[in-house]
């Protein structure tokens, strides 16, 4: 773990938020001493045009420069009022998970370098991407089981995701420390506890954009038709349908 890197993208993190209007827009009148010295200063550097827009709309502006690891950051402090207090809380909570889907060319590049096959032969059809997000983008496509075509759904990893996931989590872990060194009040949350993952259930149904009225019900399918992340059919399905089968 490289402390000096880490300690850098922290001092960039901290930028992008005194710039985009997040410092400024914190409480700082509430505070006292050096931390409000660093407020005023911090609202002294923020741009003009972000200081007429809402606190949310810049945390939006912020989280999106900032990269996908911020959102799922965001999104996780968004369930902490106690930590962050109810009105940031609040405003985390309205932050979408959503951007812009990459080309279709690096999904099929992604996935033919993680299975070792050429796409035709993994698919009847890949289609272009319906739906994306922070982490990864959804495709429609065809496969051949015993015969007989299938709609699935294939999710596909962002290029390069992993690596910055990575990297932002040594700054996380770099900000933990300093944390619990130099803010004794704040030790009670024990920021540097290993959490245990939760388990994934085994199926969930979710409205899918793109998709108009049609449901998806998930799946695990084998693991051939994984295609370097998931496969998911496609079921046709209203909701009457759905909660008798609940």
């Amino acid at each position: 773990m490289s402390t000096v890197g880490a300690g850098f993208r922290l001092v960039r993190a901290g930028w992008i938020m005194v710039r985009e209007g997040v410092v400024a827009a914190l409480p700082g009148d509430q505070l006292w001493g050096l931390p409000k010295f660093g407020w005023r200063i911090a609202r002294l550097f923020t741009r003009r045009s972000a200081l007429r827009r809402e606190r949310s709309e810049r945390l939006a502006d912020a989280v999106a420069r900032l990269g996908p690891s911020y959102v799922k950051l965001g999104q996780f402090l968004a369930t902490r009022p106690d930590v962050v207090g109810p009105e940031i809380a609040a405003d985390l909570a309205a932050l979408q998970d959503r951007m812009e889907t990459f080309p279709r060319a690096d999904a099929v590049a992604a996935i033919e370098g993680s299975l070792g096959r050429p796409i035709d032969e993994l698919y009847e059809n890949f289609g272009e991407p319906v739906a994306a997000a922070s982490i990864a983008q959804v495709h429609p496509a065809t496969l051949m089981r015993e015969g007989v075509p299938v709609k699935v759904a294939v999710k596909v990893i962002r290029p390069g995701v992993r690596r910055l996931f990575l990297r932002d989590l040594e700054s996380y872990f770099l900000a933990a420390r300093l944390q619990e060194r130099y803010i004794p009040a704040t030790r009670r949350l024990r920021p540097l506890r290993p959490l245990r993952p939760p388990r994934t259930p085994p199926s969930v149904a979710a409205r899918t954009p793109g998709l108009g009225n049609r449901r998806v019900v998930v799946r695990p399918l084998a693991a051939a038709e994984n295609a370097c992340s998931c496969g998911h059919e496609y079921q046709e399905a209203d909701d009457e349908a759905e909660r008798r089968r609940q």
